[in-house]
C-alpha cells in the first residue's frame, strides 16, 4: 500500500502526457503524408529536403533527405543571427560615435547596419539625451528620417562651438574594406538586397529616389533623393508616360547613377539603388550638412589603418540594440543586416577587422560547440544566403532551432526576431487560412533562383515542432513552391490535431 499512491500518480501523469504530447506513434502519419504531398507536387527534378523534430519528445517526426547539403537561400540568416546572439551576447549594442580630436572630427563606425536605417528611425524614433552626447535608437519621437539624424549631429557640433574643421575623418576599421562579396551576382549589385557592407553603414547603404511626373507626356520628372543632395552623380533620363516603369542603375565601382523609364504619377514609395563606398558616402553627406550650417570643413578622409585615436571628446553616439538588428534581419530578410552581423561576429572573435572569412570561422566555432560533429554539415560563404556557395542540411537547421529553443538566455529574442505567419514580416500574408488559426508559425523564408526554403517553429498549444523545408533545383514558380511548403505545414497541423484528439 505504501507504493500504491506513487504508482497511481505516475500512471495518471503518463496518461496525461500521452494525451497532450505528440508521440512518434501519434505522428506516424506525418512521414507518409509529407512523402505523398511531395510525390504528387509536380516538382520535376527538384530535391525537397524536409526535417521535422518534436521539441517536446525530442523525436524526429519527418525525415526526407535531411542529411543532404542544400543551398539555403535566406534560411542562412537563421545561422547568422543565432551566432550573433551567442557570440555578441543578447545585451549587445552597436555604437556609432562622433568624436572631436583637436581641429578634426572623427566618425567611428561599429559596423551598425541600423545607423540611419529608415525603418528603425520611423519605428523607434531618436531621443537625444542632452548632456551625455548619446543618441539612442529608442524613445517616443516617431516618423524621424535620415535628415533628422544628420540635423541632430550638426546641432551637436554647433553646440560645441565648433565653426572650423580641418578634416572630417571616417573610421571604418571595424570591418575590412571588401564591400562586395565575390559570389554575389554582378548584374544585381545595384539592387538594394546587394548593398555593400562596411564598417560604417548609412541609410541601408542605398540612395532613395522619389519622382513626380511632369505635366505632359515626355516631360522629365522631378526627382528628390534621401539623403537630400546626396554626393552622387545622378543623371535623370526618365520621362513622364503611361507606364509605371522607373529603374535605377549604377556604374560599378562609382557613384554614377542613372534613372531611366517612365512614370505616370507621383511615387509614394522610393526606388532604391546601392551606393559605392558607404563610409565615404556618409562622410561627404555629413560634410555637406555642416557646410550648409556654416561650419567650415576643409576635407573628408578615411582614417589610416595604423592611426590610434587620442585625446578625443565624444560629441554624439548612436546605439542600436542587437534585438532590433535581429528583427530587421529575420522579419524583413534584410541582407545588409545579416552580413554586418557576420562580420561583427568575426571582429568580436578575432579582434581584427571583421570579414566574411573571420565571421564564418567564428560561426563554425559556435556551431561546433552547440551541435558537436553535426556542425560539419555546413558551408558558410556569407551571412545572408545571397551566395549560392552556402550549403546546409535541414537536419542541422532543425538541430540549431532546437538548441536556441532550449537556451533560456537566447530563445525569446531569437524567436521574436522571426517572421510571424499571418501577422508580420515576410510571412504576414501567408498562413491566414482557417487550417492555421490555432497555431503559431515563427519562421524564416528563403528564395533564390531555383531555391525555396522555410524553416522555423510550429506551435499548437503546448506542443512545438522545429521544421526545415528546402527545395533545390526547383524550376517551377515561387507560388507553386509556397503552396507545397504550406501544404506540408498544414499536414503537420492536422497530425497534431489528431494526436490531441486521441
Amino acid at each position: 500500500m505504501l507504493f500504491l499512491r506513487p504508482i497511481r500518480s505516475l500512471l495518471l501523469a503518463a496518461a496525461w502526457c500521452a494525451l497532450f504530447t505528440l508521440t512518434p506513434r501519434a505522428m506516424a502519419n506525418a512521414q507518409s503524408s509529407v512523402e505523398a504531398l511531395i510525390r504528387t507536387g509536380d516538382i520535376g527534378s527538384a530535391v525537397c529536403s524536409v526535417y521535422v523534430l518534436n521539441l517536446n519528445s525530442n523525436e524526429v517526426v519527418v525525415q526526407r533527405f535531411g542529411n543532404r547539403p542544400m543551398i539555403p537561400a535566406s534560411n542562412m540568416k537563421l545561422v547568422t543571427t543565432a551566432a550573433a546572439i551567442k557570440v555578441l551576447g543578447p545585451e549587445f549594442q552597436f555604437s556609432t560615435k562622433l568624436l572631436q580630436q583637436g581641429d578634426d572630427l572623427v566618425v567611428v563606425g561599429d559596423g551598425d547596419p541600423g545607423f540611419g536605417d529608415p525603418k528603425l528611425l520611423a519605428e523607434l524614433g531618436l531621443n537625444h539625451v542632452v548632456g551625455n552626447g548619446h543618441v539612442n535608437h529608442k524613445g517616443s519621437e516617431l516618423g524621424l528620417e535620415v535628415e533628422h539624424l544628420l540635423a541632430r549631429w550638426v546641432a551637436v557640433v554647433k553646440d560645441a562651438d565648433i565653426s572650423r574643421i580641418n578634416t572630417l575623418y571616417v573610421d571604418d576599421r571595424q570591418f575590412d574594406r571588401q564591400f562586395v562579396h565575390p559570389a554575389w551576382p554582378k548584374e544585381q549589385l545595384h539592387l538594394w538586397y546587394c548593398a555593400q557592407v562596411a564598417g560604417l553603414n548609412f541609410n541601408d547603404n542605398c540612395l532613395d529616389v522619389y519622382a513626380t511626373p511632369g505635366k505632359r507626356a515626355g516631360d522629365t520628372p522631378v526627382i528628390t533623393t534621401r539623403p537630400l543632395d546626396a554626393p552622387v552623380n545622378l543623371t535623370n533620363l526618365a520621362r513622364t508616360g503611361k507606364r509605371n516603369a522607373l529603374w535605377l542603375s549604377r556604374e560599378q565601382g562609382t557613384n554614377r547613377i542613372t534613372l531611366r523609364g517612365t512614370i505616370p504619377h507621383r511615387l509614394v514609395s522610393p526606388i532604391h539603388v546601392t551606393v559605392h563606398d558607404p563610409p565615404m558616402f556618409f562622410g561627404h553627406t555629413f560634410r555637406d550638412r555642416l557646410l550648409v550650417s556654416g561650419v567650415d570643413v576643409k576635407q573628408v578622409a578615411r582614417v589610416n589603418t595604423q592611426v590610434e585615436l587620442q585625446d578625443t571628446r565624444i560629441l554624439a553616439e548612436v546605439r542600436t540594440p542587437l534585438r532590433n538588428v535581429l528583427a530587421r534581419c529575420n522579419k524583413q530578410s534584410q541582407n545588409l543586416f545579416a552580413e554586418a552581423l557576420l562580420k561583427r561576429v568575426g571582429r568580436h572573435a578575432t579582434g581584427e577587422p571583421g570579414s566574411w572569412t573571420s565571421g564564418a570561422a567564428a560561426t563554425r566555432m559556435f556551431l561546433s560547440r552547440a551541435l558537436g560533429p553535426d556542425a560539419r554539415d555546413i558551408t558558410i560563404d556569407d551571412g545572408s544566403g545571397l551566395s549560392r556557395n552556402n550549403q546546409v542540411t535541414t537536419r542541422l537547421l532543425v538541430r540549431l532551432l532546437n538548441h536556441m529553443h532550449r537556451d533560456p538566455r537566447m530563445a525569446q529574442m531569437y524567436k521574436q526576431s522571426l517572421a510571424h505567419g499571418g501577422k508580420e514580416g515576410t510571412l504576414a500574408k501567408r498562413f491566414r487560412s482557417a487550417k492555421f488559426k490555432d497555431v503559431v508559425i515563427q519562421a524564416k523564408s528563403g528564395r533564390l533562383r531555383d531555391v525555396l526554403a522555410l524553416s522555423g517553429y510550429l506551435t499548437r498549444g503546448d506542443d512545438t515542432l522545429a521544421f526545415s523545408i528546402i527545395l533545390n533545383n526547383f524550376k517551377k514558380s515561387g507560388s507553386q513552391g509556397k503552396r507545397l511548403v504550406d501544404a506540408i505545414l498544414a499536414t503537420l497541423v492536422e497530425d497534431m490535431e489528431r494526436a490531441e484528439a486521441r
